[in-house]
């Protein structure tokens, strides 16, 4: 894990900033290779937004002060989607 997380984490940064993404959508947001990924690519200007199943899994990344954080479990899931995709 301390050697395959961080090594996946910039070769994914690398790719997508290659392709001129501003932005991307990450699911199992809670899983600690999605929060390292959310840290690396906030810190070098990539918006992040996660996708996670439960509230307490919105607890932990409102905590970790993660802007965009949307909960698949809820009813008004796809239009918090929307709106977060708008604002990025």
């Amino acid at each position: 894990m301390s050697v395959v997380n961080p090594a996946s984490c910039v070769a994914m940064y690398d790719i997508l900033a290659d392709a001129g993404c501003k932005a991307i959508i990450q699911t199992a947001a809670c899983s600690a290779l999605a929060r390292m990924i959310e840290r690396f690519f906030t810190q070098n200007g990539m918006k992040v937004i996660n996708v996670v199943r439960r509230q307490g899994q919105v607890d932990i990344l409102e905590k970790a002060k993660s802007p965009f954080i949307a909960n698949s479990s809820t009813e008004t899931f796809e239009a918090d989607l929307k709106k977060m995709i708008d604002e990025v």
